[in-house]
C-alpha cells in the first residue's frame, strides 16, 4: 500500500469474471477511465489494457489495478500492477476480475479546514503534543458530534478545544480525515491505507456521508481480508454495504 503514501483514488471500477471478444474495446463513458483501452491482441484468452491519452513516454502512475479471483471461500488478490499514463499492462489471462483505480499525485495541504476570519471560529484539536486549529463552524457542518458539543455549555465550548489522545489516533490521521470532509458534496474515495482510520473517525464524529463512502470502498479493498471487511459493515451499521457482501456470497454460493 506504499503508493498510497503519494497518491490519492480520484475513482474506482471493479469487473468480475471478464472475457472478451476478438476486438479491442474501451470503456463507454468520459469519466477517467475514457483513455483505458482493452487491447486482446487478436484473441480471446489474453487481454492488456493501455492508457491511449497520446502520452509520448510512460509518465507517473496513472491507475493501480488488481487481479483476483474466488480461493477456499475468499477472495485472494493474484497480482498488483501500476499503469503508468501513456504505458501498457503485461498480459492478463481470461477469464478474471479486476479493480481499477484511477490515482492523482496527492498534495501537501497544511490545514484542509482552517478557521474563517471570525474571532469565534477557532477550535483547537489536541492529539498528544500536537494541535491543529481548524473552523468551528466547518466542523458544526459537516459532524452531528460537534454541532451538539459547541450547541451546549461544555467545557470543548468554553475552551474551544477537543481532546482526542483517547481515541487512538494520531495527528497524521486526523488531518486525512480533515482532508475527507473538506470534500463535502464533492467525490472522495477512501484508500486501503486509510479506510480503516476514517470510518472510526466518522463514526465517531457522527460523519454518516463519510462512513458510507468508506463503506463502499470496503467492498473493494482486497487489501484486508473479506471476513474482516464483513465484521467491520457490521460493527460500524453499514446496511447499504451489508446487501453489496450478500449479494457477493450469494454469488460465490451459486457459482460452486
Amino acid at each position: 500500500m506504499e503508493i498510497f503514501d503519494n497518491y490519492i483514488i480520484v475513482d474506482e471500477k471493479t469487473m468480475t469474471d471478464i472475457n472478451f471478444p476478438t476486438s479491442n474495446s474501451k470503456f463507454r463513458d468520459l469519466t477517467t477511465f475514457a483513455s483505458l483501452e482493452f487491447d486482446t491482441g487478436g484473441n480471446n484468452q489474453n487481454f492488456a489494457i493501455k492508457d491511449v491519452s497520446g502520452v509520448s513516454e510512460p509518465a507517473e502512475p496513472l491507475a493501480q489495478i488488481i487481479l483476483w479471483n474466488w480461493s477456499q471461500g475468499t477472495q485472494s488478490v493474484v497480482k498488483e500492477i501500476v499503469l503508468n499514463r501513456g504505458g501498457t499492462t503485461e498480459w492478463i489471462q481470461c477469464p478474471t476480475s479486476i479493480v481499477i483505480r484511477i490515482l492523482k499525485k496527492r498534495e501537501s495541504i497544511e490545514n484542509p479546514c482552517p478557521p474563517f476570519n471570525s474571532s469565534d471560529d477557532d477550535l483547537t484539536v489536541l492529539i498528544g503534543d500536537r494541535h491543529v486549529t481548524v473552523s468551528a463552524h466547518w466542523m458544526m457542518c459537516v459532524s452531528l458530534m460537534v454541532r451538539g458539543m459547541l450547541s451546549v455549555d461544555m467545557k470543548e465550548k468554553q475552551q474551544r478545544t477537543v481532546n482526542l489522545d483517547g481515541l487512538g489516533i494520531s495527528m497524521d490521521q486526523f488531518m486525512d480525515f480533515l482532508d475527507a470532509i473538506s470534500t463535502f458534496k464533492h467525490p472522495f474515495f477512501p484508500t486501503p491505507k486509510n479506510v480503516l482510520d476514517l470510518l472510526k473517525l466518522a463514526d465517531y464524529f457522527q460523519v454518516d456521508w463519510l462512513m458510507e463512502r468508506c463503506g463502499v470502498h470496503l467492498v473493494n479493498c482486497l487489501e484486508i481480508p473479506l471476513f474482516e471487511r464483513i465484521l467491520l459493515v457490521e460493527r460500524y451499521r453499514l446496511a447499504n454495504v451489508k446487501q453489496s457482501f450478500s449479494r457477493m456470497l450469494v454469488r460465490l454460493t451459486d457459482g460452486k
